[in-house]
């Protein structure tokens, strides 16, 4: 059977006209992720239509990871009613036949990245070895980090856009990042891009570490990852500034 949705993120009918990329075919989810968290798409309670992207893919399999550490305990909420109704989603995901353990999980942002900047003839060592340094693995690369290295292989290869995170932020980190957006896009110089947001955490009485996490959290989905100067280079000053922008809504340059 093919599932088609007829909307596109605007909320308007897709036209036979329309590129592939505008209709989301479960053929195309899973170039960039499994079945399994397009399960969780449709068993979701979503209020009104459901406008979704290619670029919401990220969002959803690092949900189906987030659930899997509830389903298994490794992550805790209080609310006991909370914790039920999203193990229940856990379960469906995978039509009440879950895994008997927890994978290893890696937010999708983070292997986009170092697929984008591993060496095509080590990527495998290469991948590995930061997976350690970052504190993700132990020992190895197990087989559904590889399968989601393949998934985040083809995101890399298919779009420049960051799947960001957009995240509630107070104003002295709003007027940080938009200080920190306009010296994106016009230093080039990893280390001065590096000292520079700890300066702008000083001007703006930011603790510098928690600066850091909320930089990691809104472009890799996660609270720790590479030195953001080499990343920001690696993945294009543009790219990033308009993930920052996007997730913090600040407007785009003119």
């Amino acid at each position: 059977m093919r599932y088609e949705l007829f909307l596109d993120k605007g909320g308007k009918k897709i036209s036979k006209s329309k590129s592939a990329l505008d209709v989301l075919t479960p053929q195309t989810w899973f170039r960039y992720a499994s079945p399994i968290s397009l399960n969780l798409l449709m068993f979701k309670r979503i209020t009104g239509a459901r406008n979704i992207g290619v670029d919401d893919i990220p969002t959803f399999v690092n949900e189906l990871s987030n659930l899997e550490e509830i389903y298994f305990g490794l992550r805790k909420i209080s609310d006991e009613k909370e914790t039920a109704k999203l193990k229940g989603l856990y379960e469906y995901s995978y039509f009440l036949k879950p895994p008997a353990a927890a994978s290893a999980h890696v937010p999708y942002n983070l292997l986009v990245y170092l697929v984008t900047v591993s060496p095509p003839n080590n990527r495998t060592e290469y991948i590995d070895k930061k997976l350690r340094e970052y504190g993700y693995l132990k020992n190895g690369l197990p087989p559904e980090i590889k399968q989601q290295l393949e998934f985040a292989a083809n995101w890399a290869k298919d779009f420049q856009e960051i799947p960001e995170t957009k995240m509630e932020i107070k104003n002295s980190e709003k007027l940080a990042i938009e200080d920190l957006i306009v010296i994106v896009r016009n230093e080039t110089d990893e280390r001065i891009l590096q000292n520079s947001i700890f300066n702008l955490a000083k001007k703006y009485a930011i603790e510098p570490s928690s600066f850091f996490k909320l930089l990691y959290t809104i472009l890799l989905g996660s609270p720790r990852g590479p030195r953001l100067g080499p990343y920001i280079k690696a993945m294009g000053s543009e790219n990033v500034a308009r993930a920052l922008g996007r997730a913090t809504g600040i407007p785009p340059a003119s």
